[in-house]
Formats: structure tokens, C-alpha cells, sequence
């Protein structure tokens, strides 16, 4: 853009300040309704490309065997069984309550709420029973046990899977002795549910405290609240767009708010420090003319690149990192827009503008960058060699970094979540389930079960390793089929495939 063009257009801004401002608020009228709307995809299926191999298999189990969203409530009950064996009456009534408790939960599957107390009411095997629900529904020390039930399909389900936790979490508050709350969906939900409300305390308290640091330099309210002004209008129009195109926010972009703060901030410092040198030589209105002439350049390239920079991320095969490079490429170029129409009528509105005063030790600073500018240029080899061995140095740590795959390493030790799966997995077993799907004819055969068999053993084989990869405990068709007495047995078995 020639310089002339440049003189003319920020002119034009300055000029119509009164027009820009105006469309701002219409636009931020226009954007408030939208924005509102905005949700946040709280699924697993969200993490993942919907061409991912791993996600159609995934939504193929959840239609054929309905999901695997199991809640677990697990409690330690000292007076759990007799000294033959079987389950106290008190145990039994407590685990008969509790299994109601669950059923009557609007959010739960009745039918699929199963306890210690229905599986050892079979007329026979009793002691297989036990063993194969060691693991599942009773720990190895015989005094944990756990009532297992299925959440009903969001589509289903009368209240928010949030208002379900929270009623479960009460009831299992409540119960004697108390109990704690397990589960993939429930771990799931914690994970979103603490990534939303960090990015929003994070995204309020790096406003505030950046808000607090430029009252401090420049002590001026003007220039503390206008970076903040173009900050959230920037946010609102950002979300609407975001809500018109059809996206939801996910685990990633739960920052979209604390990143859109340093970016605006930082390009609003930019124009206050020129305008207050520009202000010294120069009436209000020309200083910042002259301003916005010298920095439109910069700004541009500066909002160009960091847009670019983001957009790189589309490119992602992780669907959160994807849509997430989508929502920063806008809001970075959202910016633009926003200090375009609001940043003229922000210096201009009232009588005067109060120049922005020197922050502090600033003069010092200066001085220092300038020395730290001229040893640079006095001895680039030096330093340039200095600055290869420490990436030299730092590069080594690259190659020794590892995937956290342990899921409960999103939240704090302390946390409930944290501290109820510590309880089940060292009580009870792993809280995390495996499916393994394979085609079944629609007769059982001795060959297909010897074949289901063979597979059975060959994962329980996992179960004896002493590593994070070990297996707690492998459940097939066959351990089910065990349990009846082989003179219950039909000599055919027909099985019809969901």
C-alpha cells in the first residue's frame, strides 16, 4: 500500500470515528444474541476426526452393543460377608437400597443397575459366581463392593449428564458407609468440565492482572479499558461467527479467550506508546493520524502471520487442534477489525485524551535494550555461538519426552475424581473398559465358543504382567456360559446378534 493510500485511509478513520464507533455497536448488538448460543462438545467423539478408523469403530460398538457409559458406586463394607461366606443381610439390604437408589435416577437405565446382592441370588453356583464377579463387583479383600448401572443416551435422558453426576455424587455422599463415583463418562465429563472453567478463570484473570500492570505504567483508565473494550468485542463477534458456521468449542479452544487477551492487548500497546510520543509533537487528532499511518504496516504483517500461524494447525488429523486452528485464524483476524473501529473513536471520544504518563523505570529499560542491541551488533559470533549450544543443549531434552496416556493425569491428586479412582483400582480393579467385537453366527457352535475361548486366554495372559499395560480383569461369552450348570445347557445354543 503506498504511503499516500495509508495518509488517506487513516485519515478517513480519524475523521469518522463517530460512523465506526456506531457500527461497532450494531455489530455488537447484532453478535450478542449468537454468542450466547455458543456450546461446548463435551463428547469423547469430539477428540477425534470423524474419518478416524479408531471413531467409526468406536460409534459401529456403541450401535450394535448400545456403549459401555457405565457409573460405578464402590464402597468398603467391613460387614460384607459371613464367616460361611455369604452376604450379610444388613450388607444385602444396603446393596438392595442403593441398586433402587440408581434405578429410580432419571438419567439412568433401570434395567441395567446390577448389584452383588441380584448375582448371588442364583439358585446354583454361587461360588463361580463370586469368582468371576471378583474384580467387577467385589474386591479380593471381600469387604469392597459396587453397584454397576448404564446412563441412559443423552437423547433419552430427561436431565444434563452434568445434573446427573451431581445427583449421583449426592447419593453416594449420602450413603452409609460412603461411596464413591467411577466411570469413563464421568472422568470424561470432570476433564471438560475443569478445562471449561479454567479457560474462563484464566481468560478473566490475565485480563484483569494486564489490566492492573497498564493502570500501573500509563495511569490512565482510558488506556487501561480500552485494550480490554477491543478484547471482548473481539470475543463476542468471534463467537457469533463461530455459532452462525455451525462450531462448538472444544477441549482445546476452551483458551480461545485468555489468547485473544494477549494478542488484543498487545496490539493496543503498540498504538498507546506511538500515540503518546506522537502526542508531544503533535495535536491529538494528527498524532494519531500519524500513528495509525506508522503502525498499520507493522500491525498488519504482525495480525497476517500470527493468523497464518494458526491456520497451520487446520491441517491437524486431531479434531480439537484442527478446529481450534479455525477459531484462532478468525479471532486473530477478528482483531484487526476490531482496533479498526474502535481504537480511532477511543482516543477521540471526549473533549481530550489524557497522553498515556512514562511507566516506571522505563527510561532504564530503554537503555538497557539499546546496550543489549549494540553488543548484538559488536559481537553476533559470540553470542550467535552461545545461543547454538544452548539449543544444542535443550534439543536433547526433545528426545527423551513421552505420551502421558494415563487419563486421570488431567486433574489434580487431590481432586474427588482423582482420589475415587485411587479407591476402585486398589480395591476393585481398573475403572477403564475394553471391548474387543468380532462377528458371532447366529448359532453358537462348539468351534466358534473354542475359538472365543482361545482368545479369552490369550488376554487374561495380560492380566499377569506387572506393569501400567497389565489387564485387571477379561470377561467373554464363555464366562457367562460356564456359570450354568452344564445339565441346565441346551445341547444347541442360539444366540441373536444385536
Amino acid at each position: 500500500m503506498s504511503l499516500q493510500v495509508r495518509e488517506r485511509l487513516c485519515g478517513l478513520l480519524v475523521q469518522r470515528w463517530r460512523l465506526l464507533l456506531a457500527c461497532a455497536g450494531l455489530l455488537a448488538a447484532l453478535a450478542w444474541g449468537p454468542a450466547q448460543r455458543l456450546g461446548f462438545d463435551q463428547s469423547i467423539e469430539s477428540l477425534y476426526a470423524t474419518d478416524n478408523p479408531r471413531l467409526i469403530e468406536f460409534r459401529e460398538s456403541k450401535r450394535i452393543f448400545g456403549g459401555d457409559e457405565f457409573v460405578i458406586l464402590a464402597y468398603r463394607d467391613p460387614d460384607l460377608f459371613t464367616e460361611d461366606d455369604k452376604l450379610t443381610e444388613a450388607a444385602q439390604q444396603r446393596l438392595d437400597a442403593l441398586s433402587t437408589q440408581l434405578a429410580e435416577e432419571p438419567g439412568i437405565d433401570p434395567d441395567s443397575v446390577q448389584s452383588l446382592a441380584q448375582a448371588l441370588r442364583a439358585p446354583y453356583g454361587r461360588s463361580k459366581v463370586r469368582e468371576f464377579l471378583t474384580g467387577l463387583l467385589v474386591g479380593e479383600d471381600g469387604s469392597t463392593t459396587a453397584v454397576i448401572s448404564r446412563l441412559k443416551p443423552v437423547a433419552d435422558s430427561p436431565l444434563l449428564r452434568g445434573e446427573t453426576f451431581r445427583r449421583l455424587r449426592e447419593i453416594a455422599d449420602n450413603h452409609q458407609p460412603p461411596a464413591v463415583v467411577v466411570g469413563e463418562p464421568i472422568q470424561v465429563h470432570e476433564m471438560f468440565r475443569y478445562v471449561e472453567e479454567d479457560g474462563g478463570t484464566l481468560g478473566w484473570w490475565s485480563s484483569l492482572l494486564l489490566m492492573l500492570v497498564i493502570f500501573i505504567l500509563f495511569r490512565s483508565l482510558r488506556w487501561m479499558v480500552l485494550p480490554l473494550v477491543v478484547v471482548q468485542f473481539t470475543l463476542l463477534c468471534s463467537k457469533a461467527l463461530l455459532v452462525l458456521s455451525q462450531m462448538q468449542l472444544s477441549m482445546v479452544s476452551s483458551m480461545l479467550n485468555s489468547l485473544t487477551t494477549i494478542i488484543g492487548i498487545a496490539t493496543v500497546m503498540h498504538l498507546t506508546l506511538r500515540y503518546r510520543d506522537l502526542s508531544a509533537l503533535y495535536p491529538r487528532e494528527q498524532a494519531l493520524q500519524r500513528a495509525l499511518q506508522e503502525l498499520s504496516t507493522p500491525v498488519f504483517w504482525t495480525i497476517a502471520t500470527t493468523a497464518v500461524g494458526f491456520a497451520a494447525l487446520i491441517s491437524s488429523r486431531i479434531a480439537p487442534m484442527s478446529s481450534f486452528g479455525v477459531m484462532m485464524t478468525l479471532t486473530t483476524l477478528l482483531i484487526l477489525v476490531s482496533c479498526t473501529l474502535l481504537l480511532p473513536g477511543g482516543v477521540m471520544i471526549g473533549p481530550r485524551t489524557l497522553v498515556p504518563a512514562k511507566a516506571p523505570g522505563e527510561d532504564w529499560i530503554t537503555r538497557r535494550l539499546i546496550g543489549l542491541a549494540e553488543a548484538v551488533q559488536a559481537w553476533p559470533g559470540v553470542i550467535g555461538g552461545v545461543m547454538l549450544v544452548i539449543s544444542a543443549f535443550c534439543s536433547w531434552g526433545l528426545f527423551h519426552l513421552h505420551v502421558e496416556t494415563d487419563f486421570s493425569k488431567n486433574f489434580r491428586a487431590n481432586s474427588p475424581i482423582v482420589k475415587a479412582l485411587n479407591f476402585f483400582e486398589n480395591s476393585l480393579g481398573g475403572a477403564g473398559t475394553w471391548e474387543v467385537n468380532f462377528p458371532a453366527p447366529a448359532d453358537l457352535t462348539e468351534e466358534y465358543l473354542e475359538d472365543v475361548g482361545q482368545l479369552t486366554r490369550e488376554l487374561r495372559q495380560l492380566e499377569q504382567r506387572t506393569g501400567t499395560d497389565r489387564l485387571t480383569k477379561v470377561v467373554a461369552l464363555n464366562d457367562g456360559l460356564d456359570l450354568i450348570p452344564a445339565n441346565l445347557l441346551f445341547t444347541r445354543l442360539s444366540l441373536q446378534t444385536r
